[in-house]
Parts: structure tokens; C-alpha cells; sequence
């Protein structure tokens, strides 16, 4: 024997018989209620808002703007940040060694994605990081003249040492013929810079047999790295 439901109806004269017997109004007026509530809360925020005192950072006395009158911090944004990030340094030091290895763990596993992130950030920040060095330079550029006269000096010792064979113009011009005047990992065309394909930083020989012509961003891109390090970063 079914039961029969008690007849109800929403104050707007609806029938909500077939609703849940909690439910008092129609879903319509719901709707309309849900509304009309958050609506007087928020005026209600607004009112307590407008009646709080003006607040300034605990820590550099900086004015706050409150967003919300139920809760909001002692300290600006700037501040708040800073520390987050010194808990962050204090959190990290405790336990160094685990957290390098998740990091290890984490980029062996999603290697691809690392990379194309990399390559994203760079491509976005790299006018910015170029200017950053521009202004660094510029406010103080003799260490930075300093450190390339010891890289050329280094560079120099090392090409002239008596362990080096050295490299003729001839020889030079022989190599560039036998890479047929291209890169010797892009093979693009254009202006050629020797690369030591072991580097004279590792302890390589400027000689025929470790020297290969590359192009200028080639040559950057693999700096003081053997060609395994550099084509496995590259991949």
C-alpha cells in the first residue's frame, strides 16, 4: 500500500509535494531567497568593513587594506611574502638532502616537462633577465671586466701551453672544408667560431683533432660542457 503525500505548497502558491519535506520553497523562489541572503550579508560585511579602524603593517608600518572583515593579516603583502619565503628557507635547510632528492626524483620522471617549462620561462623572461644584466653591468662593471681579463688569460695559457699541439690558419681553413663551411651540430651556414670539442677548461688541447666549427649559438649553448652533457641538456 503506497502512501500518499501530504500536499504542500511554496508561500508563492507552487505545488512542492514532490520535493523533499525539508524544502519550504519552490526552485524559483529558492533561488530567489539564496540571493536576497547572500546579498544583506554582504551588506552586512560592507557596514563592518566601513567601521573598522584604519590598520599599518606590523612589521615595516605600511597602511593595510582590508578585503574582508572576518579575516585578514597584521602585515601587507610584501611582508606577508617574505615571510613565507624565510619559512620556506628555515623549512628547507632542516632537511636539504630529501628535499634534492625528490627534486632529483621529480625531474628524472618528468623530464620532457621540465624542459618545455624551462624553455617557456626563458623565452618569456628573457628580455627582462638581459636588461636586469644591462643595469647590473652598468652600475658596477669593472668586477665583471675583471673576471672576462682572467677568462682570457686562463683561455690564452691554456691554447699556448707547451701540452698543445696549437692550430694553423691552415688547419683551420682545412676543417672548415671538411664540415663543408656548416655547423658541426646545427650544419646552418653563416659566420663559424671554433668550438674545443673537449673543453680547454677541462683540461682539452687546442689542437686539430679536438677543435670543430660552430656556430655562435651552438658554441654558447654548449660552453664548458662535454658533448654529452650538452646534447643530453639539450634533449
Amino acid at each position: 500500500m503506497t502512501r500518499k503525500r501530504k500536499e504542500r505548497r511554496c508561500p508563492c502558491g507552487a505545488d512542492i509535494s514532490l520535493t523533499p519535506n525539508h524544502t519550504k520553497w519552490c526552485p524559483p523562489c529558492a533561488r530567489e531567497r539564496k540571493r536576497e541572503l547572500k546579498a544583506r550579508q554582504q551588506e552586512k560585511d560592507s557596514a563592518r568593513r566601513r567601521s573598522l579602524r584604519p590598520m599599518s603593517c606590523v612589521n615595516c608600518a605600511a597602511p593595510i587594506t582590508i578585503t574582508s572583515p572576518t579575516s585578514f593579516s597584521r602585515r601587507c603583502p610584501t611582508c606577508q611574502k617574505a615571510r613565507k619565503a624565510e619559512r620556506a628557507r628555515t623549512y628547507y635547510a632542516l632537511d636539504t638532502d630529501k628535499f634534492l632528492e625528490r627534486a632529483r626524483a621529480y625531474r628524472a620522471k618528468y623530464h620532457e616537462k621540465v624542459l618545455a617549462r624551462t624553455r617557456r620561462w626563458r623565452v618569456a623572461q628573457g628580455p627582462a633577465l638581459n636588461e636586469r644584466r644591462r643595469q647590473v653591468y652598468a652600475i658596477n662593471p669593472e668586477p665583471h671586466r675583471e673576471s672576462a681579463r682572467i677568462r682570457g688569460r686562463k683561455r690564452y695559457a691554456a691554447m699556448h701551453s707547451p701540452e698543445s699541439d696549437g692550430l694553423t690558419k691552415a688547419q683551420w681553413n682545412e676543417l672548415l672544408d671538411i664540415y663543408d663551411r656548416r655547423c658541426a651540430y646545427c650544419f646552418s651556414e653563416g659566420p663559424l667560431t671554433m668550438d674545443h670539442v673537449y673543453p680547454l677548461s677541462r683540461g682539452g688541447r687546442h689542437s686539430p683533432d679536438n677543435v670543430a666549427p660552430a656556430c655562435r649559438p651552438c658554441n654558447i649553448s654548449k660552453l664548458d660542457r662535454l658533448l654529452i652533457e650538452w646534447v643530453g641538456r639539450k634533449t
